[in-house]
């Protein structure tokens, strides 16, 4: 068989994707990275899963339809999930049936059922996945799920049986994949996150969103979900010295207010009293439009992760390439999968050195050049990222 007859058969391969995270929701890498795959021939479905019966009280219930359906959405087969019928984890046959219904309900989807590629993004869906028996399974591990399912053993063990099972797993850092032990390693491949580059840079010919417009100079930008990540203490201190910088976090609020144990309670703390401070402004979620024109029109990008043990320590942020893209100068927290790119932003620890990087990004243009955050976003872009995941999975497709 040929390279490029191994590529057209690959390509007719069906995929169901199964991730956390609703399609319409804040971009990931899941979306970037299977709407490229749709675009180079791949049939996508997408999946969520059912709703549970816990998720009476939600949002997600509230606006989910009676049954479920699909929705074509950047050329993959979305499924939208309804309220019936619902997971019931208590009632193991019920549970059991509202999975063996949902698989049956995915497969009806495809051409070649007996033909497929799952790809899994988080562990809790690995009953749906193996329900599916696919010939191919890959686990896309996007974050070090230890610190989430430490204490779970269903969830350890579903983790441990997607590892035994996957024909290959991808880790957006090193960290994570150390972290699913020695039985991943063979089968483990490096994927950074990366950034759609043309998208960002066009934005920079669109107006500056109203209420971004309405915030003074100078400005700190956080663009991303506001959790338990970042350090709230940090930024209140600087808030307090500063009061002259104006600090906006662009994106929804997720989990903070919940945050009673211990190591996050100081940090919950800080963000509430930041959100009563003059100069520190929170203005929710924005389509993916509005976000990267608001890259544009800060003085100064952040990342400003806590440096205590978490599953921050292990990420690869999305918004790193996509700051840099924007061409504005880049400060962050020390994190371990960026520190390479230290040509082209600065990396710093406590309050008197964030200070320090900060003055030096919005009077003096901080680390690097904006061609060189560009050209180095450039190098990063998802095409590239989507090319080599590709690559990997027609290897294993096509033995």
């Amino acid at each position: 068989m040929t390279g490029s007859q191994k590529q057209t058969k690959a390509r007719l391969i069906p995929v169901i994707a199964l991730a956390p995270n609703d399609w319409d929701g804040p971009w990931r890498n899941r979306q970037h990275v299977l709407t490229r795959l749709a675009q180079r021939g791949w049939p996508i479905i997408y999946s969520t899963g059912p709703l549970s019966l816990w998720d009476r009280e939600s949002l997600a219930w509230r606006k989910a339809p009676p049954v479920g359906r699909f929705e074509q959405k950047e050329g993959v087969f979305v499924n939208i999930a309804g309220r019936f019928p619902f997971r019931w984890p208590s009632c193991h046959a019920w549970d059991h049936w509202a999975i063996r219904n949902h698989a049956r309900k995915l497969v009806r989807r495809l051409v070649a059922p007996d033909n497929l590629l799952v790809c899994l993004f988080h562990p809790s869906l690995w009953p749906i996945a193996e329900r599916l028996q696919p010939r191919w399974l890959v686990y896309y591990a996007y974050d070090n799920f230890r610190w989430e399912i430490d204490g779970d053993r269903q969830l350890v063990a579903a983790e441990s049986a997607v590892v035994d099972r996957a024909s290959l797993i991808v880790a957006t850092t090193r960290s994570i994949g150390d972290a699913l032990g020695t039985a991943a390693q063979p089968k483990l491949r490096i994927l950074g996150n990366g950034v759609d580059f043309r998208g960002v840079v066009s934005a920079a010919n669109q107006p500056c969103p109203d209420e971004i417009a309405a915030i003074p100079r100078p400005r700190i930008g956080y663009c991303g979900v506001t959790n338990r990540k970042l350090d709230f203490t940090l930024v209140e201190r600087i808030a307090l010295s500063r009061p002259d910088w104006h600090w906006v976090f662009i994106g929804p609020e997720q989990g903070l207010e919940d945050a009673y144990e211990a190591p996050n309670k100081p940090i919950r703390e800080a963000w509430q009293r930041t959100k009563r401070l003059p100069n520190v402004y929170f203005t929710g979620e924005m389509t993916p439009a509005s976000y990267s024109a608001c890259l544009h029109h800060m003085d100064v990008n952040i990342i400003c992760n806590r440096t205590d043990d978490g599953w921050w320590k292990d990420a690869y942020p999305l918004k790193f390439h996509e700051y840099l893209a924007c061409g504005r100068p880049v400060v962050s927290s020390r994190v371990e999968s960026l520190l390479e790119f230290a040509e082209v932003a600065e990396f710093v620890d406590g309050v008197e050195p964030w200070m320090r990087a900060l003055q030096r990004a919005i009077y003096d243009g901080g680390v690097g050049t904006a061609a060189g955050r560009r050209a180095t976003a450039k190098q990063n872009d998802w095409d590239i990222r989507v090319e080599l995941f590709e690559h990997w999975l027609n290897e294993i497709t096509t033995q």
